[in-house]
């Protein structure tokens, strides 16, 4: 989005919230974590690590560089995100936290997008890739504060008043007008496809492929071709 749309939008978004949540938080703090749900939606739609695809099982061959062993994984703290993953054999979870603050202490929302993986052959490009798939069976987006339940119930977000702290609402195909502009997109469909990159090093160490414009991995031939240089550590 440009700057000069996305201060239009904030703007907008600040003032709807002096009516929706007097005695909450400061208004400071619901600007920043609204213009971060705005840029948690474009990453949701259109930027996952390992995407959302898993090609015909026929196509693939055993990966012959390390796989993905089970267990929890992080990168660290982004300027107020935490992403992560979770593997369990043909099962995974990307999880998208959402901060309040730069420095990731005060969680405000986060997303998580359910799938099975499937893994490919080595790929000459870039260097110790290999190809990894992913399939959505669904996404949910859970409200970690309470004045973001409370305004996603007034708005109605993705067509549903079912906004509680803590608890997952499924999002899965669903119309989202998250900028709050009457501007609704589609959130992603159980069976949606994409097609990444991956390399583990040390056994702890996890690289995904860097999504750009024309590498966006939504076809085989739209795999990454460089790698987010920040990792995923292994948590256990």
């Amino acid at each position: 989005m440009p700057n000069h749309q996305l201060g239009r939008t904030a703007k907008a978004m600040v003032s709807r919230r002096r009516k929706l949540t007097p005695g909450d938080q400061p208004r400071q703090f619901h600007a920043a974590a609204n213009l971060k749900l705005l840029r948690a939606a474009s990453f949701l739609l259109g930027a996952l690590i390992i995407g959302g695809g898993i090609a015909a099982p026929s196509s693939f061959s055993a990966p012959l560089n390390e796989a993905i062993p089970d267990g929890r994984y992080e990168q660290s703290c982004e300027r107020g995100y935490r992403r992560g993953e979770i593997f369990a054999g043909e099962e995974a979870i990307y999880a998208e936290k959402n901060f309040a603050d730069l420095g990731c202490e005060t969680i405000s929302l986060e997303i998580l997008s359910y799938g099975r993986v499937s893994y490919g052959p080595a790929l000459e490009k870039p260097k110790g890739a290999a190809a990894i798939d992913f399939q959505f069976t669904k996404v949910t987006l859970v409200p970690r504060q309470t004045w973001v339940a409370k305004l996603y119930q007034e708005r109605k977000l993705c067509g549903t008043a079912n906004w509680e702290l803590d608890k997952e609402t499924e999002i899965t195909g669903a119309a989202c007008d998250f900028y709050g502009l009457g501007r609704f997109t589609a959130v992603p469909e159980a069976g949606d496809e994409r097609y990444g990159i991956y390399r583990v090093e040390r056994g702890r160490e996890l690289y995904f492929g860097k999504l750009r414009p024309g590498r966006d991995g939504t076809k085989p031939e739209l795999r990454p071709r460089d790698f987010d240089p920040n990792p995923y550590l292994r948590r256990e």
